[in-house]
């Protein structure tokens, strides 16, 4: 335990020390014992003497200090292991001791100081991205280890719900301070997966492709580049999204950075460590953001796994580089501040889409100005919308937020999966039931099926990184009509709420962000004028279909020819080859591996 606060027993020393003091010795033989640093430890002990006075003076000398100095230095806010550490209790429930402040814009360093010293907080940081928010830790006791039930359950314990009551009523008290536009606890978030089968460890890598234009599924006949990882029939959700179609036109580009905020990703694993790039761990505060849940692992792999490399399984996305930031712990759970953090960080380190399949039932006006920020700046935000139907169907946030692409599940039979929440904030569903993937589990290169909304989501994040890849361009908005308007339609006609506007449909939506790509008109003086001669190469001819098929050649070639018109047009859009790149793309990392630094308020002597 410490103290922050150290003026009362340096005064206390000083009294002691002074010549009223020494006439009381003399008088009454009073001993103490004084370390003036940040504790304070005294006997009184008086004795009577000769002098008439000598009592009296001591036994007021000893109420004062007992009745008075003491009980005003014990009141002090002090700071504990419950401050900084959360106990077992906190853990599983998602409890914080955190407040979020949205601060006055002309709110001075010793107005912010007064308000800590008011309401007790012991500390003080400002967040990224916004100057007015402030997150504030509050002293309170959270139940410890011993307190636990015994029965070992999961429910919120009455000790977690009175913090949890505390904490909002400290957020109310703080909210009516005229330096303070709102307050509101630090709210808990939740991974959107659980796993649902046998974890395969060490699966044997193949150098030679084993699926083949002859597989018994008959899947990829016709796609030129055919993935060997070993897994790939076991992946039927690539199949329902239609992918290898997709593929047959774009793997993907090392120049799209896909961000995967959630437990972090197994760093060494075969099937992702090509494709990662740095990122940064806001659970731990260090720049190793490790799995230690298996949930980010997987819903990474699901986004852009190392394809094609005869390990494991295939990613939506073969060629989009991965950034692990980890905001969620061990048990899956992290909080609101955690989130801002790594999608400022995100932001920030250059990501063009952020994936999320995480959530909490709450909702947080911090973390939707986060995500409004995030938006505007050209970000596309991928969101789970959450496993609540059979419970109280409630909404997630951030999916739940305007513009952010909210992502429900469907199950092998393409109807609505019995968990994946509802509403009208739903945009499209994607395979959410069964996805095998890889994960972590301790040791080894694994792989797990899972289900949730949280591995829907990856499968929609991988589709919109192929879209970017056609035109980098793209806004938010433009990306959720793309997909929208080519989705396939499930359930009730038309747009519902169980299932949005449908299944995604990669190659379609693909086909349809190409076909929307801009004409340049030329001038009325054109520089280049086409020459018709003939020529034995075949003339490129617009069509829904790929004007190119990709190759095992390690390189993207393209050859426009002019097409004899009137007019000048833009060559044909070249078709990205798929290629196999086992090596992190030096261009695509991040070019921080540290977050900014945080702005923390001292704390002062009072």
């Amino acid at each position: 335990m410490y103290r922050s606060y150290s003026l009362l027993p340096r005064l206390f020393c000083l009294l002691m020390r002074s010549t009223l003091i020494d006439w009381l010795r003399n008088l009454g033989r009073v001993y103490r014992q004084v370390r003036c640093g940040p504790e304070v430890s005294f006997w009184l002990l008086p004795t009577v003497s000769q002098h008439p006075l000598s009592i009296p003076l001591s036994l007021i000398t000893f109420l004062i200090v007992s009745h008075v100095l003491w009980p005003i230095y014990t009141a002090i806010p002090t700071a504990t292991a419950a401050d900084d550490e959360l106990s077992v209790d906190a853990l599983i429930t998602g409890q914080s001791n955190q407040i979020l402040l949205q601060l006055s814009p002309t709110v001075s360093l010793l107005e912010i100081e007064q308000l800590r010293s008011e309401y007790g907080l012991v500390q003080l940081r400002r967040m990224p991205g916004n100057e007015q928010l402030w997150l504030a830790t509050v002293p309170y006791i959270v139940p410890s280890e011993s307190n636990r039930s015994k029965s070992q359950d999961l429910s919120v314990q009455a000790s977690d719900i009175q913090a949890s009551q505390s904490l909002a009523n400290v957020a109310d008290r703080l909210s009516d301070s005229s330096i303070v536009e709102w307050a509101e606890p630090d709210y808990p978030t939740y991974a959107y997966g659980v796993p649902n089968g046998a974890v395969y460890s060490g699966l044997e890598s193949s150098s030679e492709n084993n699926r083949g234009s002859t597989s018994t599924s008959g899947r990829y006949i016709g796609l030129q580049a055919i993935p060997n990882d070993p897994y790939l029939d076991e992946q039927w959700a690539l199949d329902a999204i239609n992918a290898p179609g997709a593929w047959d036109i774009t793997t993907g580009t090392t120049d799209i950075v896909i961000a995967v905020l959630d437990s972090g990703v197994q760093l060494s694993h075969p099937d992702l460590e090509a494709n990662l790039i740095d990122g940064y761990d806001f659970v731990n505060e260090d720049s190793n953001p490790e799995d230690d849940f298996g949930h980010g692992t997987h819903v990474a792999s699901i986004i852009a796994g190392v394809t094609n490399n005869g390990v494991g399984v295939a990613g939506v996305n073969w060629q989009a580089r991965l950034m692990p930031i980890k905001v969620l712990n061990e048990a899956g759970i992290g909080s609101v501040s955690h989130i801002i953090d790594g999608i400022e960080w995100a932001v920030d380190n250059g990501a063009d889409i952020i994936n999320l399949s995480l959530g909490s039932p709450y909702p947080s006006r911090a973390l939707r100005q986060t995500v409004t920020n995030a938006i505007r700046r050209g970000v596309v935000i991928v969101a789970a919308s959450g496993n609540e139907y059979e419970e109280q169907n409630r909404l997630s946030y951030p999916a739940a937020y305007d513009d952010v692409l909210a992502v429900g599940a469907v199950n092998e039979e393409g109807q609505h999966a019995s968990f994946s929440s509802s509403g009208d904030h739903l945009h499209i569903v994607a395979p959410g039931v069964n996805i095998l993937a890889a994960t972590w589990s301790g040791s080894g290169a694994d792989y797990a099926w899972y289900s949730g909304t949280s591995m829907a989501a990856p499968i929609i994040s991988g589709v919109v990184g192929l879209l970017l890849t056609m035109n980098e361009d793209l806004t938010s908005h433009e990306v959720v009509t793309a997909l929208t308007n080519t989705a396939q339609d499930v359930g009730e006609p038309g747009w519902d709420p169980l299932t949005g506007y449908g299944i995604v449909d990669a190659e379609s939506a693909i086909l349809n962000v190409r076909a929307a790509q801009p004409t340049s008109t030329p001038a009325n003086t054109p520089t280049n004028t086409p020459t018709y001669t003939a020529t034995n190469t075949p003339t490129n001819t617009p069509s829904r279909t790929p004007t190119q098929r990709p190759t095992r050649t390690p390189t993207r070639t393209s050859t426009p020819v002019a097409t004899p018109t009137a007019t000048l047009t833009t060559a044909p859009i070249p078709t990205a080859t798929p290629q196999v790149n086992n090596s992190p793309d030096p261009e695509g990392s991040a070019s921080e591996s540290t977050p900014a630094p945080r702005i923390y308020l001292p704390l002062v002597s009072s």
